[in-house]
């Protein structure tokens, strides 16, 4: 606790945070609660002289926390757009000017794309209207994102079996679809978002060339280049079922890996003068064009955010606390969108990341030990440290567990290493003879191993946990492999716990 008090940007954070989702559940009521609360607060450390040293840097702490979540309550109020204007047109046909704003998605239904209303024609007048709409049509294979359409829709609300799907929907702005008539592109707004979607597409059907296997070729576009709409169903099931879900998009977890390698190949860099300088000014330079390169979808965006504050400090200070830098990097995605909040990406990436720099500490061997065995240590302690912390996330969203996600992890720890590190290299030769094709031949052999895995492990007795019931036999799995954790854990540990034991055994009694 004590060290949670120096931390300011993890009290901001936390207080912001709250903020969100008490504004999300009570509205305006939220702001008001917490200004009044930090007002008392305020009011009884001025009043009061008694407070002093621990007891008052808490209540201090206490103050800063209640302040943000009175500013976060009304930023997420004000960011909220009024979609009370599109009510006068519900269930009619109406024509509309807008932007495609979200990425084209395509299923067996046709595609739906997020797009921003510029107007709606009334007769021979254009009503300026700033809202957002689900647009949805059978089929148009030239519709990209930020392009201006004109299009004639029925507008009619939401609909969807999933109710969490519709109330992420909302916290968007969208309450409405507008199902496709009849439409038309008249523009096409050139943008360095848009470039790298195109880009994201030219590399995407490069992989289908080098990798003759459809379903691996779904699986590299999902995990090198965050495209997920080649992506078998069949190992979509497969992954989740051994809990490996989250190698399936871009996110800390690969650009954290990309990340080590630059680290790696760069390291003679900081022999120099300014070498760590210019070191990290490469990296930061090189994850921004790989963020392009793979479509800048938002999950890669928040992982580069991540590694970039991280990169900027290593440049500016010598030294930094791990989760205030955690804490800034959330606080720039929530002041750019604050319905990012709600989504898991962002969740399980900033969560995964807590996990790992908490625990991580704990599975550091001594410095006698040898240096593969370090190594070896710590990347076990990365995997379990993720695992454990995203676990109560993945339970909440899916409803089913994946009871093997220890073992899975463990066992694929190394696999998705060098699988990440070839799509890294893929994606950067994509477009060079000879080399791409090597590194394609490679990359698939990588991925054969992973879905073997994935597969292998998926069909394991009581593989997915459906209910959490004590007495469904694959919970007594799950505790031996959270024993096997807390073992590994205290490995580190064990000789220092028993010389402290020794100790009190040799201290006289009285």
């Amino acid at each position: 606790m004590k060290s949670l008090l120096h931390l300011p940007l993890i009290k901001v954070c936390i207080g912001f945070i709250l903020g969100i989702l008490l504004a999300d559940v009570f509205g305006k009521t939220a702001f008001l609660i917490a200004i009044s609360t930090s007002v008392v607060f305020t009011l009884s450390l001025i009043t009061d002289k008694h407070w002093s040293g621990l007891r008052f840097e808490a209540l201090v702490s206490t103050l800063v926390i209640l302040i943000f979540v009175g500013l976060g309550s009304s930023y997420w109020q004000l960011s909220r757009p009024n979609i009370s204007e599109l009510e006068a047109y519900n269930c009619q046909e109406i024509e509309i000017l807008a932007m495609v704003t979200g990425p084209v998605k395509q299923n067996d239904y046709g595609v739906k794309a997020d797009i921003q209303l510029c107007g709606i024609k009334q007769g021979a007048k254009i009503v300026t209207l700033d809202q957002s709409i689900l647009l949805k049509a059978s089929h148009s294979d030239s519709l990209h994102r930020y392009d201006s359409i004109w299009a004639k829709v029925y507008l009619s609300n939401v609909q969807s079996a999933y109710p969490s799907y519709l109330k992420y929907l909302e916290r968007k702005g969208i309450q409405y679809t507008g199902k496709v008539l009849a439409i038309q592109i008249i523009g096409r707004q050139s943008s360095p978002l848009k470039l790298a979607g195109e880009l994201q597409y030219r590399i995407g059907t490069q992989f289908t060339h080098l990798i003759d296997d459809p379903s691996l070729a779904g699986l590299a576009k999902a995990m090198f280049l965050g495209d997920k709409q080649s992506l078998s169903p069949a190992l979509k099931e497969a992954f989740a079922a051994a809990g490996l879900s989250h190698v399936l998009a871009i996110s800390g977890l690969h650009i954290g890996i990309v990340y080590l390698l630059l680290n790696l190949l760069l390291s003679p860099l900081q022999f120099i003068k300014r070498g760590k300088k210019l070191k990290s000014l490469i990296i930061l330079g090189l994850l921004i064009s790989y963020m392009l390169l793979t479509g800048a979808s938002p999950a890669v965006i928040r992982a580069v955010m991540m590694f970039g504050t991280i990169l900027v400090f290593r440049i500016w200070y010598k030294r930094y606390q791990m989760l205030n830098l955690l804490a800034l990097s959330a606080l720039l995605q929530l002041l750019y969108d604050p319905a990012i909040l709600f989504e898991i990406g962002f969740q399980l990436s900033h969560v995964a990341v807590m996990g790992i720099v908490m625990l991580l500490p704990y599975f550091e061997l001594k410095k006698s030990a040898p240096p593969l065995l370090q190594k070896l240590y710590s990347a076990i302690g990365v995997t379990l440290a993720a695992s454990l912390f995203t676990a109560p996330l993945i339970i909440y969203y899916f409803g089913k567990f994946p009871i093997y996600f220890i073992i899975s992890n463990l066992l694929t720890g190394s696999i998705v290493f060098f699988a990440v590190l070839m799509g890294f290299l893929l994606v950067l030769c994509a477009f060079i003879p000879w080399v791409n094709v090597l590194i394609a031949l490679l990359a698939t052999q990588v991925l054969k191993v992973l879905v073997w895995v994935c597969e292998w492990i998926a069909s394991w007795p009581y593989a997915v946990l459906d209910t959490l019931h004590i007495d469904h036999p694959g919970m007594y799995v799950l505790a031996m492999q959270l024993a096997l954790a807390a073992i590994l854990l205290l490995l580190p540990h064990l000789e220092k716990l028993w010389a402290n034991r020794e100790n009190l055994q040799l201290q006289p009694s009285f």
